[in-house]
């Protein structure tokens, strides 16, 4: 009898749109739809693109701790007329550096530079008189290598260890915004699915109360031609059988409308008969697990950004503290006629520069930076206070979940039963019309009665089910961490 109703109203979709769906059967199941839309639907490569913008925060965390290469290359012609008693008529200079510094999460920066000068000189007469041997070219060579180490504002990269923190722990954050962002979306595809269901067969329940009301109005009709019917009988039956075809086109309209939906989240044709996998029968409701509310997404994402806040806080007041430095260097120079013996005497070490010492800044006053730090503290409390709000209403959503489903699982069985009883009076009250013992408004009641009852079975169903995926999801139960630590 289903099969026949079904098909009913693909004929009825046929002949409204002209055409047929392009896929064929499909059999879905509420497993399946939660294993096909954290695969397959566009909103889930949304969701993973947020997350993936969210991690570069890692990244970033390692600011100021990159390694930098530096080159140059200067050429100089010089004429320059000076004070100066002894100058050459010309110097023509070529300059080259290459060089690197790196600072390390420890607040330790090195530099290393290699510096090159090379001349070549029309000398001052003076001079070429007087120093017959004096070179007009002439290279210089210095090797540079210094550390410094922040002792006091950054001590020993305390600031860069927060912040590195801090970006896993944006991280772990992102992660869970993903997870939380997969489960709302499995949550709307599972509540679209059930409501898929309850308007597939709350238009079979349609097309049933309208082949009641079909045999009805021929019964009156053979009554009529025996001259047994009552006056207005007919016309009562006819009415009430428009009724119920206007009905059947308005479920089966919401039902095409729920599986175009349906099938979108899931990113698949839409098919041209649909089958649910379900168990119909209503299974009592599992005890409330144990949890922790602050193993939950939503409560950790909240304690990791007061951390990752409270970092901040702590970087913004290190950086206002005085700055105290430990500097070293050692330089290795050379000079000579020609490169490679300059080059050689720098390598050699013989003629080192060593110096050390401290370098002392202290910041006197800032005001924008007195803003900036209770500008992050109260950020940072907001949360705290957030925090504590965001627990207690998880509390109560979670208790009021489990009453839900509590109360729509007595709900559809007292529809289960109100259906059986509404159907044999409809039986019974049908055999007394035949039989010229009841009157047709008592009758029609009667089915209207029925189909209204099996319309609220259908959806207590629905409502069941979705109240028991709503609570699992409150508990992170619908989709499962799936974290994996970021370095």
């Amino acid at each position: 009898m289903e099969y026949r109703f079904w098909h009913l109203i693909l004929t009825f979709f046929i002949f409204i749109t002209g055409k047929s769906l392009l896929a064929s059967e499909v059999v879905l199941s509420p497993q399946e739809v939660i294993e096909q839309i954290v695969t397959t639907s566009s909103e889930v490569e949304l969701i993973k693109l947020n997350e993936s913008s969210s991690l570069t925060n890692v990244d970033k965390a390692y600011a100021g701790l990159d390694w930098l290469f530096e080159s140059s290359i200067h050429y100089e012609d010089s004429k320059e007329v000076n004070l100066s008693a002894i100058k050459n008529e010309k110097d023509e200079t070529l300059s080259y550096n290459l060089g690197f510094n790196k600072m390390f999460s420890t607040g330790t920066k090195i530099d290393f530079s290699a510096n090159r000068q090379s001349r070549r000189s029309i000398l001052n007469p003076f001079i070429a008189n007087n120093n017959p041997g004096f070179s007009s070219s002439r290279t210089a060579d210095l090797l540079s290598l210094s550390l410094s180490q922040e002792l006091w504002r950054n001590a020993f990269g305390v600031n860069f260890h927060k912040s590195i923190h801090s970006g896993r722990l944006n991280a772990t954050v992102a992660n869970f915004k993903k997870l939380e962002d997969l489960e709302e979306l499995t949550l709307q595809a599972l509540k679209l699915y059930w409501d898929t269901f309850v308007a597939k067969e709350s238009l079979l329940a349609s097309l049933s109360s309208q082949k009641r009301f079909e045999e009805l109005t021929n019964i009156i009709r053979s009554k009529a031609k025996l001259g047994y019917s009552n006056p207005g009988e007919l016309n009562i039956s006819l009415a009430e059988l428009e009724e119920k075809n206007q009905k059947v086109k308005k479920d089966s309209v919401v039902y095409l409308e729920k599986t175009r939906e349906l099938f979108r989240l899931l990113k698949k044709e839409v098919p041209q008969e649909l089958t649910f996998k379900i168990n119909k029968e209503i299974l009592p409701p599992e005890d409330l697990p144990s949890y922790d509310l602050n193993e939950l997404r939503s409560i950790k994402a909240l304690i990791m950004n007061f951390e990752i806040l409270d970092n901040s806080l702590k970087i913004k007041k290190n950086n206002y503290q005085p700055q105290l430095q430990l500097i070293a260097a050692a330089s290795y120079t050379g000079a000579d006629e020609t490169p490679e013996e300059a080059w050689s005497q720098a390598l050699g070490g013989d003629k080192p520069i060593y110096s050390i010492g401290l370098n002392l800044n202290i910041p006197i006053y800032s005001r924008s930076t007195e803003g900036e730090l209770k500008e992050t503290m109260f950020e940072r409390d907001k949360i705290q206070v957030q925090l504590k709000i965001n627990k207690d209403k998880l509390r109560n959503q979670i208790l009021s979940l489990h009453d839900l489903v509590n109360a729509n699982y007595m709900i559809a069985q007292s529809y289960f039963k109100s259906f059986e009883f509404r159907k044999k009076a409809a039986q019974q009250i049908e055999r007394a019309f035949r039989q010229g013992r009841s009157d047709i408004n008592t009758l029609v009641q009667t089915y209207n009665a029925l189909s209204d009852t099996e319309t609220k079975k259908i959806r207590s169903l629905g409502d069941y089910h979705v109240s028991i995926n709503s609570l699992a999801a409150a508990l992170d139960l619908l989709v499962k961490s799936q974290f994996k630590e970021i370095h």
